[in-house]
């Protein structure tokens, strides 16, 4: 798992370049152009502030279902939850002190969160209370994703991969065909289509609920995180600063350039066009494009951002270490 977590040192900027007219006739003309597309630049760049967590464990997954709740996992059993946009962060008891590495709600009341030695807690009144429930695995657990309030699946160390029918009463084993690699992210774009990634390049697709996977050649033996699909168009995010993507459901994987060298270690997709990857260093970049390029923005941190989450393209939260939670506002 410290593998899985280690960090190194990375951070962007963003630059503007305006064109310069050489004929000295038009050059009132042209500056005051140069102004307006500069202006119209400007107020649509964004911006990342830190909002006070009041905690400094390793924050590890943000995870909102609209612009005002959402909740934060992270190690020692951390909880926070808001309804307020992130203005105020309250922690909640989950009675755990493992590390709690990623969590999904699908909506404001019923959510689960996993982690360490195969720890699945879930709750139904918002994070109020949280119970444990038996996964029958003492693998570290990465990625959790539901597709409905019953249907959803869980993966984690050794190819371990996790699906229950009933909400989580019952958890029973897939088999991933790739027993040797971690799995650290699970995504299902409906109730039959599903993407898992993981350590050394490991990708593995089913079209039938997960009943078969099919394993997947992406060309890269790096660590993949997070893969998102939107129809047959898939991206997924890795070290390195690695970032592929699909146009066939996951058959073929394309690279992109991402402009970092550092580790990717989550990506959040706001529509099928506007996206955010966060990792080492604080780095942030962005894609209008569905993944096909990428441009950095400043988080204002030198802290490691291990995930991100945007439920529209305008209001967007990063967190990662020592308790670093960012909230994303577009400027006026």
């Amino acid at each position: 798992m410290k593998k899985v977590f280690s960090v190194l040192a990375m951070a962007c900027t963003c630059m503007l370049f305006q064109n310069c007219s050489k004929d000295a006739s038009s050059t009132q003309d042209e500056m005051a152009k140069s102004s307006s597309v500069s202006s119209s630049i400007q107020n649509t760049l964004s911006y990342w502030t830190p909002q006070v967590s009041n905690s400094y464990s390793l924050l590890n997954s943000v995870f909102f279902v609209n612009n005002t709740t959402g909740w934060v996992t992270g190690y020692d059993g951390t909880i926070l939850k808001t309804t307020d946009g992130g203005n105020n962060w309250v922690a909640q008891s989950s009675g755990s002190t493992q590390p709690l590495i990623c969590a999904y709600f699908i909506n404001k009341y019923e959510g689960w969160v996993v982690g360490a030695s195969g720890i699945i807690l879930h709750t139904k009144d918002g994070g109020a209370t949280w119970h444990y429930q038996t996964s029958n695995t003492y693998q570290v657990l990465f990625g959790v994703h539901f597709t409905s309030a019953t249907t959803g699946y869980a993966v984690g160390g050794y190819g371990t991969i996790l699906k229950t029918t009933d909400g989580g009463a019952n958890w029973y084993f897939q088999n991933s065909g790739v027993p040797y690699n971690a799995f650290i992210s699970v995504y299902f774009r409906d109730e039959m289509h599903g993407y898992a990634s993981g350590d050394g390049g490991a990708m593995i697709t089913t079209d039938d609920g997960g009943n078969t996977w099919t394993q997947q050649n992406p060309n890269v033996y790096t660590s993949l995180r997070r893969p998102v699909a939107l129809g047959k168009e898939a991206c997924v995010v890795g070290d390195h600063g690695v970032v592929l993507v699909s146009n066939d459901n996951g058959v073929n994987w394309i690279p992109k350039k991402s402009g970092v060298t550092g580790n990717l270690l989550y990506c959040s997709f706001a529509d099928p066009l506007n996206a955010w990857a966060v990792g080492d260093g604080g780095t942030i970049i962005t894609t209008t494009d569905a993944g096909r390029s990428w441009q950095p923005q400043a988080s204002g941190t030198y802290n490691t951002l291990f995930s991100v989450c945007f439920p529209d393209s305008t209001h967007g939260w990063a967190v990662g270490y020592n308790g670093t939670i960012l909230k994303y506002t577009p400027s006026n």
